[in-house]
């Protein structure tokens, strides 16, 4: 009587563990076995989950001894103010010393009161964790059970369409040997026939496919390599013309020089003039060597501009 509602509805559940077998109208006649192999299964799992179990019961009983500790202390507690109150009515009214310690004991009982309520708080506390766990693993239990219980079925129906697919491929076997016996092998042959073409025609378009996708795949490469090139010259270009902006630079300081000082190519850099030998194979002054400077300078760019413009569209 000391068990609440939900231990003896958790111990019901826990006695009533068992593997549901599929209904007998699933299985049709003639196949035979079934029964025998769903029980071996339910007698594997109860095996598997008997720890479980034991776990299960060892927390019940915990719990069960709490309770019954907390119904002592609530007795106590019950019987505690009776006490006090004949204590109360029998140091009524006595000499001073039995006064003083009727005072000792009331302080007493009131402490007794105080830590025997703090048990009863922190054991309610402990009942509640305890309910908490119960209910875990009550729905833990419930939920494998119902587990097991797709899986077994599961496995019964895969049993089931197993024979029922061997039994419908009989049958094919049966309806093609009368289809021969009665003079149809024509019209399985132009069946046989038109599988094959479907066949074939399949792995032609397959093997198209995968042609074109090799030539993408090797267009994809050239065009890749072709970028890395205009890339490289971009590169080198665009180093040249910092180059010939620098020297354009000293050029500039070179002409001003020469300008306030002489106007011969005496002055001129020794590598200006010999670029410009090189080129048109005379002597020019410090404004036709500007002047030829910047005409090669906006031909770098304007090729420049060009290789970026190509390196974009590609």
């Amino acid at each position: 009587n000391l068990l609440p509602k939900c231990i003896v509805s958790s111990l019901q559940v826990s006695s009533r563990i068992r593997v549901q077998s599929p209904s007998p109208s699933r299985c049709r006649g003639g196949r035979l076995g079934y029964r025998s192999t769903a029980i071996k299964l339910g007698t594997e799992i109860n095996e598997h989950h008997a720890n479980e179990k034991e776990e299960m019961q060892a927390l019940i009983v915990r719990f069960a001894g709490y309770i019954v500790e907390v119904q002592a202390l609530e007795q106590r507690n019950t019987a505690l103010p009776a006490e006090l109150t004949a204590l109360h009515s029998r140091y009524k009214g006595s000499p001073t010393g039995i006064g003083e310690e009727y005072e000792l004991k009331f302080k007493e009982v009131w402490e007794l009161i105080e830590v025997l309520t703090n048990e009863k708080g922190a054991a309610d506390i402990e009942r509640g964790y305890l309910e908490e766990e119960v209910e875990v693993w009550r729905l833990k239990v419930e939920e494998e059970l119902h587990i097991e219980q797709l899986v077994a079925e599961i496995e019964l129906l895969k049993k089931l369409h197993d024979e029922e697919v061997a039994e419908l491929r009989k049958q094919i076997e049966y309806s093609k040997m009368t289809a021969e016996l009665d003079g149809d092998r024509p019209d399985l042959a132009v069946a046989s026939r038109s599988v094959q073409e479907a066949e074939k025609w399949y792995k032609s378009k397959f093997d198209t496919l995968k042609e074109h996708a090799g030539k993408h795949e090797e267009h994809m490469k050239t065009m890749k390599d072709e970028i890395t090139t205009f890339h490289n010259k971009v590169t080198e270009l665009q180093s040249q013309i910092d180059a010939l902006r620098d020297m354009d630079v000293k050029l500039l300081e070179e002409e001003e020089q020469s300008d306030s000082k002489v106007t011969t190519m005496s002055f001129l850099p020794n590598s200006w003039c010999k670029i410009l030998q090189v080129k048109t194979g005379s002597n020019h002054s410090p404004k036709t060597v500007r002047a030829t400077t910047l005409h090669y300078y906006i031909r770098l760019i304007v090729t420049v501009l060009s290789l970026q413009d190509s390196h974009h569209w590609g």
